[in-house]
């Protein structure tokens, strides 16, 4: 597995994710020497109906967020206000 910066991760993520996901390479990722995550290829990627009501739900909230939403009212107390 091949130990890369997290600077140089954030500088070429494109690439490195598209060697991810076309070779199924594998990067220890490090800041400062220390290793603090591992990018690898998921086996195969999520399915099913819980996957696509989380979609569904994240989608149902923003739309209430916008129905919502006035120009004067803070992003988080909007937030606050619809889990009341």
């Amino acid at each position: 597995m091949k130990t890369i910066g997290i600077r140089y991760l954030k500088a070429h993520a494109s690439a490195i994710v598209r060697r991810v996901r076309e070779n199924r390479e594998r990067y220890l990722v490090s800041n400062r020497g220390k290793p603090i995550a591992v990018l690898s290829p998921i086996e195969s990627p999520p399915t099913g109906k819980r996957g696509d009501a989380a979609w569904d739900e994240w989608e149902r909230v923003c739309d209430e967020a916008a129905r919502k939403w006035k120009r004067d009212i803070d992003p988080v107390e909007l937030v606050a206000s619809m889990r009341r």
